[in-house]
């Protein structure tokens, strides 16, 4: 058995190196250049520990380490939404971010699950009401689905957000279109 993949580990603050020379006994990050790579593995007890678990640990509010702990949690096969839930409101309350709607709604929407996505997607419109790739990514959605009206309001508050954001005004093309196609 080998390892699949390797996790990158940001750290800072005054203690930093002194918690992760605890579980990462490879080798004594205290005695090593600055700005060097070292590979290893997290140990407690000879176990390996999970790395998002040590970082959330120590900083809950890294809006980075609960980007990584929600892809992990999606990447399974198997994933049940009873285990995404909890992760994915732990981590609105403690961090915000719009990359966490975003990285939900990419999995329940390649589960076919567009009411919910849509849901999650205006949550996210609501709490971050000036995020335009929020506000297209719904809009796409609500596209999809047939409530076009729908869409055509959120790309425009998209367009007046981000003028540049080409996805906006290529969807609002196709919604114009289909408008005019039905009238």
């Amino acid at each position: 058995h080998g390892i699949g993949a390797i996790g990158v580990i940001r750290l800072s603050g005054s203690r930093a190196i002194e918690i992760v020379d605890r579980h990462f006994h490879a080798k004594q990050l205290a005695k090593q250049a600055s700005h060097t790579l070292h590979v290893g593995m997290f140990r407690e007890e000879g176990k390996v520990l999970d790395e998002v678990v040590e970082i959330l640990k120590q900083n809950p509010h890294n809006a980075d380490a609960w980007l990584l702990k929600m892809e992990v949690a999606l990447a399974g096969e198997d994933v049940k939404v009873e285990v995404i839930d909890p992760i994915f409101e732990e981590a609105l309350a403690k961090a915000p971010v719009p990359e966490l709607f975003q990285q939900v709604v990419s999995w329940q929407l390649a589960r076919r699950q567009r009411t919910k996505a849509i849901a999650v997607l205006e949550k996210g419109v609501a709490a971050f009401p000036n995020e335009s790739r929020l506000h297209t990514r719904l809009a796409a959605v609500l596209q999809r689905v047939g409530r076009r009206n729908e869409a055509i309001e959120h790309l425009k508050q998209a367009m007046a957000i981000d003028p540049m954001l080409p996805d906006s005004y290529g969807l609002l093309g196709l919604a114009k279109r289909e408008e005019g196609l039905e009238a």
